[in-house]
């Protein structure tokens, strides 16, 4: 299944808005999304990785 979701991306916009959130809450939203955005690069990383291996 092609997958073409830059997660990394993700990850380092949601860490850089969170660097720059005025309110501990809006921080810790980001730095959850960037976090689950890390958790899904990983896994479709993953995904591929396995996918070469069995050809």
């Amino acid at each position: 299944m092609p997958h073409n979701i830059n997660y990394e991306l993700l990850t380092e916009i949601e860490l850089a808005v969170a660097s720059r959130a005025k309110t501990a809450g809006e921080r810790r939203r980001h730095l959850d999304q960037a976090a689950v955005y890390a958790t899904l690069g990983e896994k479709y990383r993953d995904e591929r990785a396995l996918l070469v291996l069995a050809e």
